[in-house]
């Protein structure tokens, strides 16, 4: 039910969440030499990670990992030199990458003075696009798209990370009507065409699934 515009999807990105945390030391805001800004230092860190380079090779399918700052935090006052500062970022991963293995090279990054904790992780999920029952997902909705679908993965995150392994690692297939460029944007829609169309897609996968277990 995620938004693929009726597209099926053979997968999707990881996720990882990490706070990224700077200290310092408070002081007056007219005597800021006496202080150590932990704003100047988060602010640093932040330039670091616009371009982070993990060293990863690109998925065929998923392409590279994505790495956005989402929240800052920081001081408790304008008058005052701010003695901690806190980032939160948001990793989308591709297969091979762990929570672990990210957070060394954070770290590593970073350096020694900038505390870097993990806070969720999920892993990518990826099903073989040759699997039977997901060619029989593609032949369901070429009837419907006019076309094959090709091969393709979701750049977002869905519970297909938590449900497979949950059901005992079935092929699983991404498939909603909603457009993914309007996710999580104002005035997010799902056209009644689309609707229509995956209403009566679902019950043709549903009962070929059940016919062929």
């Amino acid at each position: 039910g995620e938004p693929t515009a009726n597209q099926p999807l053979v997968g999707h990105k990881g996720l990882v969440r990490y706070h990224i945390k700077t200290t310092g030391v408070t002081a007056h805001a007219s005597m800021p030499e006496q202080g150590d800004n932990a704003i100047h230092k988060i602010a640093n860190v932040v330039r670091q990670l616009t371009h982070f380079d993990f060293g990863v090779v690109p998925h065929p399918l998923m392409g590279l990992p994505t790495l956005n700052v989402g929240t800052i935090t920081g001081g408790l006052n304008i008058n005052s030199v701010p003695d901690e500062a806190e980032i939160g970022i948001d990793i989308r991963t591709i297969p091979g990458q762990t929570a672990e293995s990210i957070q060394k090279q954070l770290q590593g990054a970073l350096g020694n003075e900038v505390d870097v904790t993990n806070i969720a992780s999920e892993n990518s999920v990826l099903t073989d696009s040759r699997n039977e029952w997901v060619q029989q997902v593609y032949e369901v909705m070429e009837t419907r798209l006019g076309r094959r679908p090709e091969p393709a993965t979701a750049v977002y995150f869905t519970d297909g990370s938590v449900m497979k392994p949950a059901y005992g690692d079935p092929p699983t297939v991404i498939l909603g009507p909603g457009e993914p460029k309007c996710a999580h944007k104002t005035d997010e829609y799902c056209s009644i065409e689309n609707l229509a169309m995956v209403t009566d897609a679902y019950l043709e996968i549903m009962c070929r699934w059940c016919m062929s277990s």
